[in-house]
Formats: C-alpha cells, structure tokens, sequence
C-alpha cells in the first residue's frame, strides 16, 4: 500500500518478455511509455476492458505519440499481480 493507492505486482510473462524484445527495438521511447502503462495497470487494472463478457483478459491501448506507435497489451489480475501475457503494435 503506497499511501491510499494499493499498488499490485507487475509480473511479465516469458511470452511478454519474447514479444517486448521483438517490439522494443521499433520504439524510441519504450521505457518511457512503459512505465506510465505500470503504473496504470499496478494501480487500477480494473479500468480498462476485458477482452469479451465473462473474461478475465484485459486490454489496455496505448495513444499513439510523435513517433511512437501505439501498443496494446493483454494481460489478468488479482488483488496483488497483474500479469502481463502479450504486447503487440497496432
């Protein structure tokens, strides 16, 4: 708990970790936009949609900046992790 924010785990599948590599070298500032994304989904990963009615996959897109592609990355939680399964370039 950081002050009044329960702030969850942020675990990267192996599947995520293959997917960013390939990924990560198309984007200038991955870091960057990563680190917003964590902080996102560790603090309220409930807010972004599941992938279909009854699913606990999640999506989260990203905005497309100046040079920077917009990603969308898939991924479940509880009430302590949010696992990370998948990232991909829209």
């Amino acid at each position: 708990m950081v002050g009044w924010i329960s702030v969850r785990t942020i675990v990267e599948t192996r599947e995520f970790e293959r997917q960013r590599l390939v990924v990560m070298p198309d984007i200038r500032r991955f870091d960057e936009i990563m680190r917003g994304v964590y902080w996102a989904l560790s603090t309220r990963p409930e807010a972004f949609p599941a992938v279909s009615d009854g699913s606990n996959i999640h999506v989260l897109k990203t905005a497309e900046f100046t040079d920077v592609p917009p990603l969308r990355i898939f991924y479940i939680f509880d009430e302590s992790t949010v696992h990370l399964l998948w990232i991909e370039l829209l």
